[in-house]
């Protein structure tokens, strides 16, 4: 898989930002998403930034080429944001593509010139793509590392989570480098379940405040998501927990595979699914709702306005209808969704049993984006 593959949703996205008058994309993702891709399907200039400052005394500045230009590893130059923006004054057409492991962030002196676009791995649309089946996207996740070879042994998956960890270490400077590398392995062993960064402290023989830090590392290089969990301020709420999912499926095998089976796909499909809402809705948190008395409401898609959408990841009554009567009572407005493959009775509306009788669409992960950017009224009754 030598030659660039062709990502229509991630183009469509980089161009948008540049046809939106903003001429600097900051495109972060871990390693193995396809970043370098990306660079070759938009068909623009390429420039290595070791190349940028070997001959300082050459270097008069980044030249921004009519069709654009791509660089990386600029956060290595301590000025690198008053070199983006000289290249933008001297080519105010020009477009830039910043290839880094982690967003930028807030940076005032690029600000209004510049977005973070974060890839994620592969999405459910571009399975035919990458010629791969929905199983083996499950199995094997949706890195390059995963898909161009599914018999990975266990060393290769480790110097994966090293070379993630020397970046961790190289951005935030933290002392013990195998601290995070047990760290992030603790976490995957953790994936869909709650976490509290006390107990995590303890385990590793590290400080709250580290284990504190270690979390937003991880998940600033995307090597984790933390779902926050919501609230409507009804006391039999969970209100402190965050839950933690693995950034990616191949990771799972490090910490899951157990006499070579492998875990549940159920919950390789929930991790999917959030890897769906997560590059749809970037700016949106996705967060999780729970009571006390345990009912559950896995994905919660949270939108402007006060609108609360359902993600469901199975089709069990029994699981989930009592939940939602519940959470829907306490946040009217949304859209019910139960996100399956190939769903036989996709974008038809049923309603659950109970009193209330909401209504619930079926759809697969790739309808998400459509269903979900609607401006939303209250919920149907």
């Amino acid at each position: 898989m030598n030659a660039a593959i062709e990502r229509p949703f991630w183009k469509r996205r980089i161009e948008s930002v540049w046809d939106s008058g903003i001429p600097i994309v900051w495109l972060s993702g871990p390693p193995d998403v396809g970043k370098h891709d990306m660079i070759r399907c938009l068909s623009i200039g390429y420039r290595h930034a070791f190349l940028i400052w070997e001959n300082e005394e050459k270097f008069a500045g980044l030249e921004v080429r009519r069709e654009g230009v791509a660089v990386e590893h600029i956060r290595r130059r301590p000025d690198f944001p008053v070199l983006l923006k000289k290249a933008v004054e001297s080519a105010p057409k020009g477009r830039i593509l910043v290839v880094d492991d982690y967003p930028l962030g807030e940076c005032r002196t690029l600000e209004g010139l510049v977005r973070d676009v974060r890839m994620t791995p592969i999405l459910y649309e571009e399975l035919s793509i990458f010629r791969i089946s929905l199983k083996n996207r499950l199995h094997f996740g949706g890195l390059r590392l995963g898909v161009e070879d599914r018999k990975l042994p266990a060393y290769f998956i480790d110097n994966w989570i090293s070379k993630l960890v020397i970046g961790i270490q190289a951005a935030f400077k933290f002392r013990r480098i195998d601290k995070i590398y047990d760290f992030f392995k603790d976490l995957a062993l953790l994936n869909g379940d709650c976490i509290e960064p006390t107990a995590l402290a303890q385990i590793r023989g590290i400080s709250v405040p580290v284990a504190r830090d270690f979390l937003r590392a991880l998940e600033s290089f995307g090597a984790i998501k933390l779902l926050p969990p919501l609230s409507s301020g009804h006391s039999d709420e969970i209100r402190k927990n965050q839950r933690v999912y693995v950034g990616d499926l191949l990771l799972l095998d490090m910490a899951q595979v157990v006499d070579g089976e492998r875990a549940d796909l159920f919950e390789r499909w929930a991790n999917l699914v959030l890897e769906q809402l997560s590059a749809y809705f970037p700016s949106d948190p996705v967060c999780y709702w729970r009571t006390k008395a345990g009912l559950e409401i896995p994905f919660v898609l949270s939108r402007p306005g006060g609108v609360y959408h359902v993600i469901l990841t199975n089709q069990r009554t029994d699981d989930w209808g009592r939940a939602l009567n519940v959470f829907r009572a306490r946040f009217p407005r949304g859209e019910n969704l139960i996100v399956m493959s190939n769903a036989p009775e996709k974008t038809r509306v049923a309603r659950i049993e109970g009193e209330s009788g909401l209504p619930v669409r079926w759809c697969e992960p790739s309808d998400l984006q459509a269903l979900l950017s609607v401006r939303q009224g209250p919920a149907a009754k």
